[in-house]
């Protein structure tokens, strides 16, 4: 790696991608290890896998954008014309306190998020047996914080908001926990103390809810300030790690694979066209999540190792849309593109105005190999290489 950012093979927008598997790795494995098993033993669709799901995902951003801290950092360095001696001592410094000091305090807290969101999936299912309250507690010896002493005993009905903000863990390492029990009498926190002792704003949260053991506060020190429209080499790379994630099933019957937090708006539409595709070429087709906090929207699959992005087109203005949608998918990073037009939208001169349009203009379309026409009416879909639409057959559309 450090001979990598030494050489301007890796740069201040980009990762060493071993380094940040292998960091991801080592976070999943004190996922799993908490959990007592893989994905392989819980059930899926349950909330407790969606929450699993969430904190390897999350475990996953957070590796690549810790890397490229440490990328931009490097880079920065270089920047000033230090010399390499200089560098590489450097170098190791930031490595040792990221990788050894660091990662050992952020595989604790993957760790905690992992039994935060365990023990809240069993309170939310006794809550439905009438252990609907819960108690806050603290292992009650010299270690706790003195922040967290005043919330020992504190027992509210699991819906009050004080569990949306100080449901355990509430900060690194903490070992406070809490327990159902039935109702009453309430024991609340006494606001001058709240405001007291105010909690760090990433930890201002239910971990246990959401399962993003990072990326869920703008406030955490890799996110914030930090403008991810502007680093589209990091989101392609980031795009690229979502095969390494293991919480995916297959759709019976087919050689399709999705992962549990796909937009349910997409879902659906995107399963079709996936199984479509994958019926065509012969590929596994994986639907990947998406990397909501990048604030730039990745493409909605991959096949053999290319980003695939699913267009459904069902409005008049055929051109027009085939042409924008072409352009979008290559501005979010995709080799291909599945354009699935209903039957009442499909109009073949249309089609091919978009389709020579795209030919014409390669610029808008940077990054798009292969476009690929799913016709509602046809069970066959036809691929169509960009840069060789001009020797492109159209008697062959329909």
């Amino acid at each position: 790696m450090a001979n990598k950012l030494w050489n301007g093979e890796i740069t201040a927008k980009g990762i060493h991608t071993a380094t940040s598997v292998y960091t991801f790795k080592e976070l999943r494995k004190g996922l799993f290890k908490t959990l007592g098993g893989g994905f392989d033993t819980l059930k899926p669709g349950t909330p407790l896998y969606n929450r699993a799901a969430q904190i390897e995902l999350d475990a996953l951003l957070f590796s690549a954008l810790k890397n490229n801290r440490l990328c931009a950092a490097m880079s920065s360095l270089k920047s000033f014309g230090v010399d390499k001696e200089t560098f590489m001592r450097e170098f190791k410094l930031a490595f040792d306190t990221s990788y050894i000091t660091q990662l050992d305090a952020e595989l604790d807290h993957v760790r905690a998020v992992t039994e935060s969101a365990k023990q809240w999936s069993e309170a939310v299912e006794r809550a439905a047996d009438g252990f609907d309250w819960l108690k806050y507690h603290t292992m009650q010896d010299e270690r706790v914080r003195d922040e967290h002493r005043p919330w020992d005993n504190i027992k509210l009905p699991l819906t009050h908001s004080f569990w949306r903000t100080h449901y355990p863990p509430n900060g690194y390492r903490c070992r406070c926990y809490a327990t159902s029990d039935f109702e009453g009498p309430e024991v609340h926190p006494l606001e001058s103390e709240l405001k007291a002792n105010p909690l760090a704003a990433e930890f201002r949260r239910n971990f246990g809810a959401d399962g993003k053991a990072f990326t869920g506060s703008p406030t955490h020190p890799y996110i914030k300030d930090f403008d991810f429209a502007a680093m589209r080499p990091l989101n392609l790379q980031i795009n690229a790690l979502k095969t390494e994630l293991q919480a995916y099933t297959q759709v019976k019957g087919t050689a399709v694979y999705e992962h549990p937090l796909i937009n349910p708006a997409e879902v659906e539409m995107n399963r079709k066209q996936a199984v479509r595709l994958s019926k065509t070429t012969g590929a596994k087709i994986t639907l990947t999540p998406d990397a909501k906090l990048t604030g730039f929207k990745n493409p909605d699959s991959i096949a053999a190792k290319k980003p695939v992005e699913f267009k459904h087109i069902t409005g008049s203005n055929v051109t027009n849309t085939i042409k924008r949608d072409v352009s979008h998918a290559g501005k979010q990073g995709a080799h291909t593109v599945c354009l699935f037009i209903e039957t009442e939208a499909y109009n073949k001169a249309a089609v091919i105005r978009a389709l020579k349009a795209v030919a014409g203009q390669p610029e808008n379309y940077t990054g798009v190999k292969l476009i690929v026409l799913q016709l509602d009416f046809l069970e066959t879909d036809i691929l169509i290489e960009r840069d060789r639409i001009g020797d492109f057959d159209f008697d062959m559309l329909p």
